[in-house]
């Protein structure tokens, strides 16, 4: 096992759970007036996620540390960042900025280690960065989503690349609407200005693009010039 497993598996399964806990619980007691924030996180969540954060790396530290591994080794941290991302936005609406800047890290690092940095000088992503600076503008000058969902967006730029990040930000988007709709055809409950935790679909959307991102693509252009 090498010393970037080592890094991630402490950062991600040791050092994060407990760091996401006690900045939840910090940012609760400091909007304790607002009647929008939940009641008191549970004692008991935070021993499940270290209980799931210990089997967790231990089931990864187990394997072996061949270079056929390494890539589920880094990516199964990934998730269990991520997963930490969906649970907080759920309970409270926020997303951890330790998380964020976490994944951030170790995006930059693994490009770095990779040696596909060189690709951030290429036009595909001098066009990728151009949106999402077009998409920030436009986020803010709307004020249609917190901060937290945009320092997600930016920090999953770095892991998908321009297209796939398209491809995640277009599912996110229509599964956050299919949600709204579902709760406006059952509950009724719904308005024009109502928040709604966002990070959810912003990981579902990063998830799907991840494993069939190209393959989307290619569906999408073989559709658009049998026209």
């Amino acid at each position: 096992m090498n010393l970037w497993q080592w890094i991630t598996c402490i950062l991600a399964f040791g050092l994060l759970p407990n760091i996401t806990h006690l900045y939840l619980t910090r940012r609760q007691k400091q909007n304790r007036l607002h009647s929008s924030w939940k009641n008191d996180l549970p004692n008991q969540v935070t021993w499940w996620m270290n209980g799931v954060s210990f089997v967790y790396g231990a089931t990864l530290l187990s394997i072996n540390s061949s270079s056929h591994h390494n890539e589920w080794f880094l990516l199964a941290g990934i998730l269990w960042i991520m997963g930490m991302i969906v649970w907080s936005d759920l309970w409270m609406g926020i997303i951890p900025n330790v998380c964020v800047i976490v994944m951030c890290g170790l995006g930059v690092v693994n490009q770095i280690q990779s040696e596909s940095y060189q690709e951030y000088l290429h036009t595909e992503w001098l066009i990728g960065l151009a949106i999402l600076f077009l998409f920030i503008v436009l986020v803010l000058l709307t004020r249609s989503m917190g901060w937290g969902d945009i320092k997600l967006l930016t920090a999953l730029f770095i892991w998908l690349g321009t297209w796939n990040w398209i491809i995640h930000l277009w599912i996110a988007c229509v599964s956050a609407c299919g949600v709204v709709l579902l709760r406006a055809l059952t509950t009724k409950q719904i308005a024009r200005k109502q928040k709604m935790p966002f990070g959810p679909h912003i990981v579902l959307g990063a998830i799907i693009a991840w494993i069939a991102g190209e393959r989307l693509w290619t569906s999408y252009l073989e559709w658009f010039l049998s026209f």
